[in-house]
């Protein structure tokens, strides 16, 4: 910026002065709602534990689907819905090796949650015995040819279904922390270990599209970006309006966040 110097050296006219304040406003500007963006950050990557994706939670009460659903809950009252995973073990089938597994069974409600790596899960306490079915058997059984032995472990599909302390799904860490146990055990007596069922399933599904929306923001940013550096032509002028797009986005959610958590709106 070239100021005037009409009065002695050095001093500014009231021009001068007024566009070197407009530069502090916006400085400051910049910096205030960077802050906010700190703040509000946190609160929009949370966004995602108040979400219901059940399209029947916006159905009117007359739709003969909901109807439907009304009907069918005086047969489920009170009865537990498990959802089975399922733990394949190849090799011997034994009766010696079923044994040994359906021993090994028993130690699993006990076990800590841990990651697939076997590292505790950071802020969560509890164990896996916390989110099976109560009272439900924890069993294997051998195949037709002894090649493999099979054994299921049933999840309470009520516990799994919420988030844990941390504000990740309950379900995957559960799964993760049977995978990394299990894995331990077929090493150490000789067979080849896979997981699958319904719950394993849904699982790996919380993995697959989990970081969708990330992958999919981060793409359409960069996208963004390059479209804004060619038709503005500067290195530094198209961060302003990404800025404060971004900002706006997660001011946005932050305050969605809140009112879904406090039940104001769903």
């Amino acid at each position: 910026m070239i100021f005037s110097k009409n009065k002695g050296e050095g001093a500014l006219t009231p021009k001068d002065k007024t566009a070197r304040k407009g530069i502090w406003v916006a400085v400051l500007s910049v910096v205030v709602w960077m802050f906010i963006s700190s703040v509000t950050g946190s609160l929009f990557g949370q966004l995602s534990t108040v979400q219901k994706n059940d399209n029947s939670k916006f159905l009117p009460a007359s739709v003969e689907s909901e109807k439907f659903t009304a009907a069918t809950k005086a047969f489920t009252q009170g009865q537990n819905l498990s959802l089975p995973e399922l733990v394949l073990f190849v090799g011997d089938a034994s009766d010696a090796n079923v044994a040994k597994v359906n021993g090994y069974l028993q130690t699993i409600p006990a076990k800590p949650l841990v990651d697939i790596d076997g590292k505790p899960v950071e802020g969560v306490t509890g164990t896996i015995g916390e989110f099976l079915t109560p009272k439900a058997p924890l069993g294997a059984f051998a195949s037709a040819n002894k090649q493999a032995i099979l054994a299921s472990i049933p999840f309470d599909s009520s516990k799994t279904g919420a988030n844990l302390p941390n504000k990740k799904p309950a379900l995957p860490a559960v799964t993760n922390a049977i995978r990394y146990y299990t894995a331990q055990f077929a090493a150490e007596n000789g067979f080849t270990r896979h997981v699958t069922g319904f719950a394993a399933l849904i699982s790996d599904l919380f993995g697959a599209f989990g970081s969708l929306d990330s992958s999919l923001l981060l793409t359409t940013g960069g996208v963004v970006a390059l479209i804004l550096i060619v038709v503005y032509r500067s290195p530094i002028l198209w961060i302003l309006p990404l800025f404060a797009a971004g900002t706006a986005l997660t001011f946005a959610g932050a305050i969605i966040y809140e009112l879904a958590k406090h039940n104001i709106i769903t």
